[in-house]
């Protein structure tokens, strides 16, 4: 696993600045409904603005876990959240299940507040009819885990292939768990916080 540390930007009331794709009139209703712990939310946004990055580079989206840290307001720029991304790649169930067992170590060792991570990844299509298409349709699932909320995202978007831009994205985010394969166990009863 490869670790990227980043800092959060100072978000606004609404979230980062998405002015370079255009957003359904509703998504930021639905968005804003379902009531998550802060931080969590901002986790959940951060791992789409990454795979949106991700898609309108390269076209796809590779897997990936972020790990969010509470800091002190004051002690940094911004709120003092911090955010770490790892990419996750295995060929083998034993490499998954090794993959799986690092993201419970890596959350314990550094004391994790919220951890996300990219589950699935399927595009609509399938063949000769889907490759010829000019557009990519898509759906990204992203599960997340605070020490007492689970909660998921669906991201829904149209990748325009030939300019490789975003012309629809929307995220829907929802209490109910999805595949939480990578976080059984990230915030176990045992795990003491100081």
């Amino acid at each position: 696993m490869t670790r990227r540390k980043r800092r959060t930007p100072p978000y606004t009331k609404g979230g980062p600045n998405t002015a370079d794709s255009p957003a359904p009139a509703n998504a930021a209703a639905n968005h804003a409904k379902v009531s998550l712990p802060a931080l969590l939310r901002a986790a959940f946004e951060r791992a789409a603005e990454m795979a949106k990055k991700a898609l309108g580079s390269h076209g796809a989206v590779t897997p990936m876990a972020v790990f969010a840290y509470k800091g002190e307001p004051g002690q940094r720029e911004g709120n003092g959240d911090e955010f770490k991304s790892v990419s996750l790649a295995w060929r083998t169930e034993l490499q998954k299940e090794t993959i799986k067992r690092r993201i419970k170590e890596k959350a314990a060792a550094e004391r994790a507040s919220a951890v996300v991570v990219l589950t699935r990844a399927e595009t609509e299509g399938a063949g000769a009819r889907a490759k010829a298409s000019p557009q990519q349709k898509g759906v990204l699932v992203f599960s997340g885990a605070t020490p007492h909320v689970r909660a998921s995202a669906k991201v829904t978007y149209v990748l325009e292939k030939e300019a490789k831009t975003l012309s629809a994205w929307e995220m829907r985010l929802s209490t109910e768990t999805g595949e939480t394969f990578f976080l059984e166990g990230v915030f176990s009863p045992s795990r003491t916080r100081v």
